[in-house]
Parts: structure tokens; C-alpha cells; sequence
């Protein structure tokens, strides 16, 4: 489960894009106009390797209320395709 506390702050987000993964399930965060845009994306490659097909995107507030939901949407999105993450199986698809 990925909590708040391991998220950078928004000071941060302002400057960089945050990005982690969880048990098979790569994510960033970042700064778009005045909302966080979160994405969620298999793994084993990065961000900007990983084919935009297979990324799924949410938008927030740009607020501490909004970086909340960021998270829990990140971890919804870790509950609905667990086994697939953990399996690396997403990636099967698109040539892993």
C-alpha cells in the first residue's frame, strides 16, 4: 500500500514529478497547470520507455485534500489489477 507519508510534498511537486512503484506497479506524480496528474503504469521499464497505451491517467486537485486522493487513486488502481502486477503480466502484452 502506498501511504502519504512516502509521497513528496507539494513544494516538491511543484519543481519535480514524483515517481515509485509498488509490488509491480510503477507510478508518477506531477504538476500539471494547477492539478496533479497521477499515472499509474507497468512496469519493468520507466516513464518515459513505457508505451502511453498501456499508462492510466487521473487528474487532482493541486491541493493537500487533492494529493490525498491522488494516493488513494493509486492504490485503487493497485487493488484492481494486484495479481496482474505482481505477476507482471500487464506487460504481456506490449512485447515484455
Amino acid at each position: 500500500m502506498i501511504e502519504i507519508k512516502t509521497i513528496m510534498s507539494l513544494a516538491f511537486l511543484k519543481k519535480e514529478h514524483f515517481s515509485g512503484s509498488s509490488q509491480g506497479m510503477r507510478y508518477r506524480l506531477e504538476k500539471e497547470g494547477e492539478e496533479i496528474r497521477a499515472t499509474v503504469f507497468p512496469g519493468p521499464w520507466c516513464y518515459e520507455k513505457t508505451p502511453r497505451e498501456v499508462m492510466e491517467t487521473e487528474q487532482f486537485p493541486f491541493t493537500e485534500e487533492g494529493l490525498s486522493q491522488a494516493v488513494a487513486w493509486l492504490n485503487e488502481k493497485y487493488e484492481e489489477k494486484k495479481s496482474e502486477w505482481e505477476k507482471g503480466t500487464i506487460t504481456a502484452a506490449w512485447g515484455r
